[in-house]
């Protein structure tokens, strides 16, 4: 490719020739780029006068040119190398080839850094527009484009949500008006396509970009029901949008489980309610981002099992988070008194064994004893008698089930002599998500209600929905 675009678009394929500069010289590479994977490959002749420092293993970060173009590779992962011998007298040269894996790519037809920092992020897909659905702010972009009060300075901003997220920042859903006009199609109009628009708290390195564009990804995957289709994600650099500063990456999402609507749409602002769904509130991404890492990695393995083929990982993957996110400790006896008393006998029995290492340690047993009341199948059958018996009540199950669903998930696990039938795992591997997807939906703000009522517009809900009752009359009846 001679010349670089302005902007990189995730779903297509690209193919570079760039130039790195290693150990006060130069050497060429062929950069390619695709949704399945970036490679690079760095080639060049070296001889005793002109050699390179290339780690063939691992590179954090590497920076090369185009033909008016700059590129910062990150996470560089090398995956063959060889070496051939041009010549060996008067001076030996060789060939050196070294093609590594790349994690994420800038590109900017300006000059940008290691050292260069964003102020925000900006990422279009078309699936924001099927999320945001038919609102009244469109109307009114429409009748001001049509009107001649678009584009007037200073303009006024269009937005669906605005809502300022923890330590980040403040995170839009927006729209970005813009025309075209095309001699050669005859073709004019306006693109008005909501975009979801980061503005950072603070001045972030390319990593924290990364790892923020990471994290809504994940969350609009999880909204959505399948993996967003990512068209471009812009950083925003320090003096605004002077010139195109975006983000590539290998992104292919997977289709398996995937909902060909928006399973939570947004549902603010809307022209027409039709689906009569409650709305997302816009707190709940400021509640997502307030979440410790390790809670938010639930959602990530969700979705993770929510992609996998085989129905009995599938089911084990959903029964592993939902028992752990309705663990519940509860003890026998006053955990206060109990601790109380353990404490003023240990020193008498230590005394009467003389053994204070196994007197502790057999303590230190009977506390852990006192708080292991609740097996799996009771914090599982509690969290149930939580949801509202009319709306758990279309379901084939209910926390009578459980009990059996937990000896399922023990025989598949220690690989006992059983052979379930392929729709008896799969019925209860879609139970054991609709309760996980309402207790993630809990973590972040929506009600059990709520999400009872959403989690039916799961992929395949309808394989736990009681059958319809059909009611026959006979004419005497009529």
């Amino acid at each position: 490719m001679d010349h670089p675009p302005e902007k990189l678009n995730l779903s297509e394929h690209y193919q570079f020739q760039v130039t790195i500069e290693n150990n006060g010289t130069h050497f060429i590479g062929d950069l390619s780029l695709s949704p399945t994977a970036c490679t690079l490959t760095i080639r060049g002749d070296i001889s005793k006068d002109r050699n390179h420092t290339f780690d063939i293993d691992k590179i954090d970060e590497l920076t090369c040119s185009s033909f008016g173009a700059t590129f910062i590779l990150l996470g560089l992962s090398g995956f063959g190398a060889r070496v051939q011998s041009i010549t060996r007298h008067p001076t030996p040269v060789n060939h050196f080839e070294i093609t590594y894996r790349i994690s994420y790519v800038i590109h900017s037809r300006t000059i940008i850094s290691s050292d260069t920092t964003y102020r925000g992020i900006e990422i279009e897909s078309r699936d924001f527009a099927q999320w945001v659905g038919y609102t009244k702010t469109q109307d009114v972009i429409v009748e001001k484009y049509n009107n001649g009060t678009l584009f007037q300075f200073p303009s006024t901003p269009h937005t669906e949500v605005e809502q300022p997220v923890g330590n980040l920042g403040i995170l839009h859903v927006a729209y970005r008006p813009s025309t075209h006009y095309s001699v050669d199609t005859f073709s004019m109009g306006l693109n008005f396509p909501p975009v979801l628009y980061l503005e950072c708290e603070r001045e972030v390195t390319a990593k924290q970009a990364i790892t923020n564009v990471d994290e809504l990804t994940m969350l609009f995957s999880f909204l959505l029901g399948r993996g967003p289709n990512l068209d471009t994600v812009r950083l925003i650099g320090t003096y605004g949008r002077m010139a195109d500063i975006t983000l590539y990456f290998p992104y292919n999402p997977s289709q398996t489980g995937a909902t060909s609507y928006a399973w939570f749409p947004l549902g603010i602002n809307l022209k027409f309610n039709q689906l009569g769904l409650p709305e997302f509130p816009p707190t709940s991404f400021s509640t997502y981002f307030e979440l410790p890492d390790f809670e938010r990695t639930y959602f990530k393995k969700y979705i993770k099992y929510r992609e996998t083929q085989n129905p009995e990982e599938r089911f084990l993957g959903f029964f592993r988070l939902l028992e752990k996110l309705c663990f519940q400790k509860e003890t026998y006896l006053s955990e206060e008194k109990f601790s109380n008393l353990i404490k003023r006998s240990t020193p008498r029995l230590i005394r009467h064994f003389n053994d204070k290492k196994n007197v502790e340690r057999i303590m230190g047993r009977m506390i852990d004893l006192n708080e292991s009341k609740l097996n799996t199948t009771s914090c599982i059958a509690r969290f149930i008698k939580k949801i509202p018996k009319n709306l758990r009540s279309a379901w084939i199950y209910d926390s009578s089930s459980i009990e059996n669903i937990c000896k399922l998930r023990n025989d598949l696990t220690h690989a006992n002599e059983i052979e379930p039938e392929g729709i008896d795992i799969e019925q209860k591997a879609k139970f054991i998500e609709a309760l996980l997807v309402i207790r993630l939906l809990s973590m972040i703000g929506i009600s059990i209600e709520d999400g009872t009522r959403l989690v039916s517009r799961i992929n395949r809900h309808v394989l736990i929905e009681k059958p319809p009752k059909i009611h026959y009359t006979t004419l005497s009846e009529k």
